[in-house]
């Protein structure tokens, strides 16, 4: 990956802020800017392959919240709408993705 950010899989329901938060460290914009609503499918693929053992890319999905590049279920999707937001969790059988600074 050449994001420069440092990734992680947020646990079960957790938003990228409190995930960053536990780990002593802060939301970075990365997890908008390179694989969520405002990255590129290939940012979200790299992220996603290199956090959950190469599951497969489904491509961007309009979303009902800011999820961005996330798991769902073996497969990794990218939100393209709404906006990624820091404070959105994922409520189904999804895992976020976030970069944390």
């Amino acid at each position: 990956m050449s994001s420069g950010a440092c990734w992680f899989q947020a646990g079960f329901g957790q938003d990228c802020d409190d995930f960053c938060s536990a780990m002593g460290r802060t939301y970075d914009d990365a997890t908008r800017t390179y694989a969520g609503s405002d990255g590129t499918d290939a940012g979200c693929e790299a992220v996603g392959n290199a956090l959950a053992n190469l599951w497969l890319f489904d491509g961007p999905d309009v979303c009902v919240f800011g999820y961005g590049c996330h798991l769902r279920g073996t497969r990794i999707y990218r939100c393209v709408t709404p906006v990624t937001a820091p404070s959105t969790t994922y409520p189904l059988d999804g895992y976020r993705f976030c970069a944390c600074k």
